[in-house]
């Protein structure tokens, strides 16, 4: 099965042109869904589609212990060697689906105003203080934040985890609570509004990125992607992984 990520990203108002046919479990128990999730289920439906996988898989979504959804390793064959994940920020939906390996997540920003240096004093490494201080930016604090998010929800760690990361951007990330794989980040450009991450275990030979925008779906071909390694230093003493990912 060949590695590849499969990305798709949206507003709120796609819902206005269609609706989800397949829901979790979980998710149609509730009696009215937010609008986040039904549009997530559908731009999972379209990412399997397009992967070639039933859209009848996101019936049995289950939330394994950590409350992460997954696909059921009862009812899909091929759950050890695919993945999603989910983010929302404002009125945007991003849905990321990994082809053969497990450990994907991502995080998108509308990139609102916030007190950057004070937030940044509460988490970020010399290194991430010393990157945004040489250009305080909503660009590079975006960079930083959606780096850790989106490799922490590769396995549903969480934002308790956010000390376990060490961090220089551009450069190298390591933590005990995510598989080595490639982080790839995006900035906002005139054609594409959102801060983007995401992270994939292994390293994907594909990746496809569609944005929703002017009323129909446009593939992205970011200009610059900056992509760097995650635990790159497995097998060294600095580095204790949890026994699922040894």
């Amino acid at each position: 099965m060949e590695p590849s990520i499969w990305l798709a990203i949206a507003p709120l108002t796609v819902l206005s042109h269609c609706q989800p046919q397949h829901l979790p479990a979980y998710v149609r128990e509730q009696k009215t869904p937010k609008p986040v999730r039904l549009l997530a289920y559908v731009l999972l439906e379209k990412l399997l589609h397009q992967a070639g996988f039933s859209r009848q898989l996101i019936a049995d979504i289950q939330r394994n212990e950590k409350g992460r959804p997954e696909f059921s390793a009862k009812f899909c064959k091929t759950s050890d060697t695919l993945d999603f994940n989910l983010s929302h920020s404002g009125n945007w939906v991003a849905v990321i689906l990994q082809v053969g390996a497990k450990g994907v997540g991502v995080d998108i920003e509308t990139g609102k105003a916030r007190h950057f240096e004070r937030l940044l004093q509460h988490f970020a490494t010399k290194d991430e203080q010393y990157f945004f201080a040489q250009k305080p930016s909503a660009e590079r604090f975006y960079h930083i934040w959606c780096a850790r998010e989106a490799v922490l929800k590769a396995n549903g760690a969480g934002l308790g985890k956010l000390s376990s990361i060490r961090h220089k951007p551009l450069q190298y990330l390591s933590t005990p609570y995510a598989p080595q794989g490639q982080l790839s980040l995006l900035s906002p450009t005139a054609d594409f509004p959102l801060h983007l991450a995401w992270f994939a275990k292994g390293n994907a030979a594909k990746t496809h990125i569609e944005l929703w925008q002017n009323e129909h779906w446009q593939l992205v071909k970011p200009d610059e992607i900056h992509r760097y390694s995650v635990n790159a230093t497995i097998g060294s003493a600095d580095i204790d992984l949890p026994s699922e990912f040894v």
